[in-house]
C-alpha cells in the first residue's frame, strides 16, 4: 500500500506512516531503519542456511570415510584418499548497507581425525592418536589395575576410582577410572555407558582399548586371568 507524499510527487509506503513520521526527513529515517531491519534478518537467515550447508557437507564427507578406515590408515602409516564435498557458503557483508554474497566452497577429507583418542602399537610402545607414548608393559599394568577396579565395582557398586599421583602409566599420572556415559573428545554424548580411563590429558574408553587389544592380538598379555571380570558392566 502506498500513499501520496507531497514532495516531488513521491509516493511512500503506507506502513511507514506513524504519528512520528510526518515529514520527508522522518520518512527517510523510517525507511532506512526498516530496510536495515529487513537486511539484517536476511543476512542472519543466509548465515544459518550456510552453516546448515556446511554441516550437510561434513556429514557426507564423514560417510565417505568411516572411523574404522581412519584408524586403520593411521595404524598403517598411510593417508585417507583425499576428496572434497561442494557446498554453497554465504560470505557476510563487511560494511553496513550491504547484503553479502554466496560462493562455492568445499569440505576436504584428507586429514586423519578421530572421534575418540585411539591407540596403536609401535615396537614395544603404545602410541596414542594425540602423539603420547608409553611402554607396552606399563599399559598392561594399567589395564590389570582397571580390571581390579571392575572387580571391586561388581562387588560394591562403586563407579569412580581416583588415584591422584599414586599410579604412573609411563610418565603420565593415572587420574581416575569411572563408569559414565561415553562422549567424544569434542564432548558429544554417544548414548551408552562405558568405562573411562583418564591418563594425563587423555580420555581412553574401554571399548576403544579392547578394539586395540584385539587388533594386535594382545589378549594373552592384557586380559590374562581377568577375561571374565567385565561381565556385569560390559566393555
Amino acid at each position: 500500500m502506498y500513499d501520496y507524499f507531497n514532495k516531488r510527487n513521491i509516493y511512500w509506503h503506507y506502513d511507514y506512516r506513524t504519528e512520528s513520521c510526518i515529514t520527508w526527513n522522518n520518512y527517510i529515517i523510517r525507511s532506512y531503519e526498516i530496510d536495515e531491519k529487513h537486511r539484517d534478518k536476511r543476512i542472519q537467515e543466509n548465515i544459518a542456511r550456510s552453516n546448515q550447508n556446511r554441516k550437510e557437507a561434513e556429514e557426507k564427507a564423514s560417510a565417505i570415510t568411516s572411523q574404522k578406515d581412519v584408524i586403520l590408515a593411521w595404524r598403517n602409516g598411510s593417508r585417507i584418499r583425499e576428496c572434497k564435498i561442494d557446498y554453497r557458503e554465504f560470505v557476510p557483508p563487511r560494511r553496513r548497507g550491504q547484503y553479502g554474497s554466496w560462493r562455492n566452497s568445499y569440505v576436504y577429507v584428507s586429514n586423519l581425525t578421530f572421534k575418540n583418542t585411539q591407540l596403536k602399537l609401535v615396537g614395544q610402545n603404545v602410541v596414542t592418536s594425540r602423539d603420547a607414548s608409553v611402554p607396552l608393559s606399563s599399559a598392561i599394568a594399567a589395564f590389570h589395575l582397571f580390571n581390579s577396579c571392575v572387580e571391586v565395582s561388581n562387588r560394591t557398586g562403586k563407579l569412580i576410582f581416583g588415584f591422584s599421583n599414586d599410579f604412573k602409566v609411563g610418565i603420565y599420572n593415572l587420574r581416575d577410572i569411572q563408569y559414565i556415559e561415553k562422549y567424544t573428545d569434542a564432548g558429544t554424548k554417544v548414548g551408552y555407558m562405558s568405562w573411562l580411563i583418564r591418563i594425563g590429558c587423555h580420555n581412553l574408553w574401554i571399548d576403544d582399548i579392547m578394539e586395540f587389544i584385539r587388533y594386535y592380538n594382545l589378549e594373552d598379555q592384557f586380559l590374562n586371568k581377568h577375561k571374565d571380570n567385565n561381565k556385569k558392566k560390559t566393555i
